[in-house]
């Protein structure tokens, strides 16, 4: 009975929060190119591009309004073969029906008023006349939408009754979180986390309705599965909730530890080191048409190259958001453009005051205008660029001469903020405060030296850069919670920060505006594919899948299995933009948790020092960003499953002989070889050697090992690989014997020049070819027992395959996955060095950081495009 009165109070609390929110309407605005709330809202578009999506002709939109009169406003344009007019587009809401005929990008506005009491939401209608592409494209498209803005056209304040199926959603989300303290037993924190949700829902009604609106009802469906959960597993879900709990705090007590006096003395060295980056390099080019533009533009056309010149086409209004290369000072605006025509004289440039007429024709001219920059939070110009329908504008460089200009405000603040939180980061992972603050100064060091040295790719990344560094605080704090609750936790906190720094690293790495990603796209769209139903065309071995047959191995079917594609599958419902996004969070958290893999095997074979080198070792490795800039996703998934599997051997090797232990190594030696053959391959390797040197001397263990593999074995076979064996062997392998897919070089078959080729290709993966000499050597170091020999027979697939490199001269990625044991062995070997005194211990750093920067030569390389 008390529990139905808190109920119905916290229920009439909540109604008067959500009523209030709806008196308040501020504008909302959908972008219809990369924006998640377009996938959300739309119907009968087709998917986003370059700042837009195409309408099929009849196009809705449905934006949750006030309930009451509002302004719509939307942004389309339109493209047809030259000769062919504008479509006529009508617009339409709620019986109000504006036409237009758009060509260059229009804003098409009407005012109605809604309707709808129940839902509340304003139903746009988009109808145009359609056309087709051609052979290639058999899309019937419509007009462009850009973005769609919804405001109340009374102002943001407009007294009214609101709508009545979201405010029942809402009500139910704050019921469901105050049920759910109730049957987790925390009655009184229940009602404070109802009223919390009420106020925080209420608030987002305000600042972000749509998003509100539309995520409340999958809120309420994870609140009653995860009641679902609380009554039929309540023991794991009271985990969960104590590690996210202890996360929060370590996060809250992070925070707190950010005190003033040194707070401003980052933002104070921020701001320095952005003037000066500003400053001391006031000429900024911009090459249009090699990609480094891209972070910039919108509304640029296709790519192009006439006599080795790469340029951009403008078929339509187009523009360079500059705003935050500096303001305070004059800018000059150095234009670089050609006409695919005879010469005359066009609009070329606008930079706010009017358009800038140019004398073009077929060859290169440059063109100059002047402006003065603004100051404040986004200091700079826009540079316009208002393209005729009839003129072929062609586009190649852009030059600024900013002269004594003043950092934006914005890029100040992100600079101070990504430090700190970069700090809170590590103070999260349980490092010291001072090692926190020096690694808040080196970031702003490192953010402004990039500013300094390439403002073209340092600028766009800035903002993200925060986001990134926010995720990586969470994702350490987490890792420190669940290290927290271990009943033998064998990661120091340094292992966990470094974990948490290689994913911003990593993520950073990979969301870089001119990352190219290698095979990135390519197992993305699989994964696409894979989500729009198309599963057995990569499970099953068809002739001419992208997966079976490969043509850098000489068309031969290899049995490639499709599980990376199939987990990250589900992402692939989310706009393109935030699924590559998600995707990369995915693959930058496989890395990190390989870090933490490292320095627990560290800590269990070695001294209790080696876990801190062996994690920064790892954390640092240049193979892990080379595999993110060749795009070799599947190889990330399976060096993953092979640590995880191997792992979970070492650290219970003694206890397989128990059923529990026993079986959850089954499944994770089936994730393992499910995940890549390779992994199948190289772990099965490492079982049977070590099982043989265990034999006589510890048959305990290397009897359940083996039953275990081959347990494994027999359900990855029936799983997968059931379908690819008979054409693997009946095929594949008579081929690979006879050569396919050797190297065509005239050195494929001279041995020694392959083996003078094993240090390149082992700088190649690793930075340098000591690295794995010295990794590999100090695994000799750690105690002697089964888990050294598991770690020895591990490091053994880099020179067992390495000489069957020589044998057939293929690449079969074994660097990759012995990353993990020359970590290991690498930082058992730098803490015996660091064990003999302060000479071994400068030493050990000395080589840390030089690793360091062997990776980050690897992570540029990946994060500018440049990996091949």
């Amino acid at each position: 009975m008390k529990d139905a009165a808190a109920a119905l109070r916290l229920l009439a609390a909540a109604a008067f929060v959500l009523t209030a929110a709806y008196q308040v309407t501020l504008p909302a605005t959908v972008d219809f190119g990369a924006s998640l709330p377009a996938a959300l809202v739309a119907r009968g578009l087709h998917g986003p591009e370059d700042g837009f999506r195409w309408t099929g002709g009849h196009g809705i939109i449905d934006v949750p309004g006030p309930g009451r009169t509002v302004e719509v406003e939307a942004a389309v344009s339109a493209w047809r073969p030259r000769g062919t007019p504008a479509p006529r587009l009508r617009v339409g809401a709620e019986g109000v029906w504006v036409e237009a005929q758009p060509a260059a990008p229009t804003e098409v506005q009407l005012v109605t008023t809604t309707t709808s009491r129940w839902r509340g939401d304003v139903e746009v209608r988009l109808e145009s006349e359609t056309f087709s592409p051609g052979r290639s494209d058999p899309r019937l498209l419509g007009v462009r939408l850009h973005r769609l803005r919804l405001s109340s056209a009374h102002g943001p304040f407009a007294p009214g009754r609101p709508p009545l199926l979201p405010v029942l959603w809402a009500l139910a989300c704050v019921q469901l979180v105050f049920w759910g303290g109730l049957v987790a037993g925390r009655p009184r924190a229940a009602r404070r986390a109802g009223m919390a949700a009420a106020l925080l829902l209420g608030l987002g009604l305000v600042v972000a309705r749509l998003w509100t609106v539309r995520l409340v009802p999958f809120a309420v469906a994870a609140e009653i599965a995860t009641i679902l959960a609380l009554i039929a597993l309540p023991r794991p879900v009271r985990l969960v909730a104590a590690v996210i709990g202890e996360a929060s705090g370590r996060l809250a007590r992070a925070l707190g530890a950010l005190r003033p006096a040194p707070v401003l003395s980052i933002a104070i060295l921020a701001a320095a080191g952005a003037l000066a980056a500003y400053r001391l390099r006031p000429v900024i080019e911009i090459p249009l048409g090699g990609g480094r533009e891209t972070a910039f533009e919108e509304g640029l056309g296709s790519f192009d190259a006439r006599d080795g010149v790469r340029f951009r086409h403008l078929p339509a209004r187009a523009s360079l958001d500059l705003r935050d290369l500096g303001g305070g000072g004059s800018w000059r605006v150095d234009v670089t453009a050609a006409l695919g025509g005879p010469s005359r004289s066009v609009p070329l440039l606008d930079l706010g005051r009017g358009p800038v007429a140019a004398t073009l024709g077929p060859q290169w001219s440059t063109h100059e205008a002047t402006a003065a920059a603004p100051l404040g939070w986004r200091g700079g110009l826009r540079l316009d660029f208002p393209a005729s329908r009839r003129d072929d504008i062609w586009l190649h460089e852009v030059r600024i001469d900013r002269g004594r200009v003043w950092p934006p405000a914005r890029a100040v603040v992100a600079i101070a903020l990504t430090s700190l939180l970069m700090a809170v980061a590590l103070l999260a992972g349980g490092v010291a405060v001072a090692t926190a603050w020096a690694s808040a100064v080196i970031v702003v060091i490192l953010e402004s030296l990039a500013l300094l040295l390439d403002p073209v790719a340092a600028i766009p990344e800035l903002p993200r850069l925060v986001a990134i560094a926010s995720l990586g605080a969470a994702v350490t704090s987490v890792a420190a919670a669940i290290a927290g609750r271990a009943e033998r936790s064998l990661l120091p906190p340094v292992a966990i920060a470094a974990g948490g720094v290689g994913f911003v690293a990593w993520l950073a790495t990979s969301t870089a505006p001119l990352y190219r990603g290698g095979h990135f796209v390519f197992h993305s769209s699989i994964a696409e594919e894979i989500w729009k139903g198309r599963f057995l065309l990569y499970y099953l071995p068809y002739p001419g899948s992208m997966l079976s047959q490969q043509a850098q191995w000489g068309n031969v079917i290899v049995p490639h299995p499709c599980l990376y594609h199939t987990l990250v599958a589900p992402l692939a419902a989310l706009p393109r933009p935030a699924f590559f996004a998600a995707e990369k969070v995915f693959l930058a958290l496989l890395l990190a948790s390989m870090v933490w893999a490292t320095a627990a095997l560290a800590a269990r074979i070695g001294p209790p020092a080696a876990a801190v080198p062996a994690a920064v070792l790892m954390a640092a490795m240049p193979a892990a960003y080379q595999l993110l800039g060749l795009g070799h996703l599947m190889t990330i998934l399976g060096c993953w499953a092979m640590t995880l599997a191997m792992t979970y051997l070492v650290l219970r090797i003694e206890s397989l002989g128990q059923r529990g232990p026993w079986w959850r190594a089954v499944l994770l030696l089936t994730l393992c070889f499910l995940a890549y053959t390779a992994g199948l391959l190289f772990t099965g390797m490492v079982i049977a050697a070590t099982a043989l040197v265990l034999a006589r001397s510890r048959p305990e263990i290397a009897r359940p090992l083996v039953g275990a593999a081959f347990a494994a074995g027999l359900l990855a076979f029936a799983l997968y690989y059931v379908h690819w064996t008979w054409p693997f062997l009946s095929e594949s392998v008579p081929r690979l014997f006879t050569g396919a897919g050797a190297q065509p070089d005239s050195s494929a078959g001279a041995l020694p020049m392959r083996l003078g080729a094993l240090p390149h290709k082992l700088a190649y993966t690793f930075g340098s070819a000591l690295l794995p000499l010295v990794g590999l050597s100090g695994l000799l170091l750690v105690r002697r027992g089964p888990e050294r020999v598991l770690m020895l027979a591990w490091g053994a697939v880099l020179p067992v395959f390495m000489g069957l490199d020589l044998a057939f001269n293929f690449l079969l990625k074994h660097h990759y996955f012995t990353m993990v044991p020359v970590a290991v062995g690498g930082g058992a070997a730098l803490a015996a060095i660091a064990g003999r005194g302060r000479a071994g211990r400068v030493l050990a750093a000395v080589v840390l950081v030089a690793v360091a920067l062997l990776g980050a030569r690897v992570a540029l390389d990946a994060a500018m495009g440049r990996i091949p």
